[in-house]
């Protein structure tokens, strides 16, 4: 999991009904977008690169992936 710059939780999920996804629940917990992806059992999922725009996702089977453009930004880190 990790956070977006609103604050929203950013989840991979690897045994929903519809199969594996990446999930986006408000800071209240509704949901407010779903993405169903390809990958086998997505185990974990953050933003990165420079901008903090690119979402890397992390697989049991040991794959990883990018997605650029997701609409979404990382949270900053704390210094």
């Amino acid at each position: 999991m990790c956070l977006d710059s609103q604050g929203n939780i950013i989840a991979s999920v690897g045994d929903e009904d519809d199969g594996p996804g990446i999930f986006v629940l408000s800071p209240a917990g509704s949901l407010l977008e779903r993405h169903l992806i390809s990958a086998e059992q997505p185990t974990n999922c953050a933003f990165g690169d420079r901008d903090l725009a690119s979402l890397y996702v992390t697989t049991a089977g040991g794959n990883l992936y990018r997605v650029r453009n997701t609409g979404r930004q990382g949270e900053p880190p704390i210094t």
